[in-house]
């Protein structure tokens, strides 16, 4: 099982490194408390998936402010089911992402209006999806927004 500091260690480096986009966030340092933010979060989140049986798959993510849309490629195993969740610091009350298929067709979003979004997804096939993250409200421009991906174990 992947702890969650190991997972933050990587997830930091992707949020320094900022996301890989059309409209590309600047690549600034996290702050403490986006830190601490995001370290509460995140061994919530793996508590509670280990505990149903999944394990951290991956962990991605970036610094986006308040109307700016980042995505973000990974490669998926099929036949597996996955749980792909975000989450962002406390500044943020707001994203939504949409999750595409290698075929670039839509399987799941949640566009809700909280700071939360959550899909569940089954990968028939080996493959490049992509999600698209939209920070729909910042109040402190940019915002830390990780995706945590859980799969369920073989």
């Amino acid at each position: 099982m992947v702890r969650a500091g190991r997972v933050l260690v990587a997830l930091s480096f992707c949020l320094t490194a900022g996301y890989a986009s059309a409209q590309e966030a600047p690549a600034t340092d996290l702050s403490s408390e986006q830190i601490r933010a995001l370290e509460r979060q995140i061994e919530e989140l793996q508590e509670m998936a280990e505990a149903d049986g999944a394990e951290v798959y991956d962990s991605m993510g970036g610094l986006l402010s308040s109307g700016e849309t980042g995505t973000m490629d990974i490669s998926l195993e099929g036949g597996r089911e996955y749980a792909i969740v975000g989450i962002c610091d406390d500044a943020c009350s707001d994203i939504d992402f949409t999750v595409y298929d290698p075929a670039g067709d839509v399987l799941d979003a949640d566009m809700e209006t909280d700071d939360m979004p959550v899909v569940a997804i089954f990968s028939e096939m080996d493959g490049e999806f992509t999600i698209e993250v939209d920070m729909a409200d910042c109040a402190e421009d940019p915002c830390a927004v990780a995706i945590l991906v859980f799969a369920s174990e073989e």
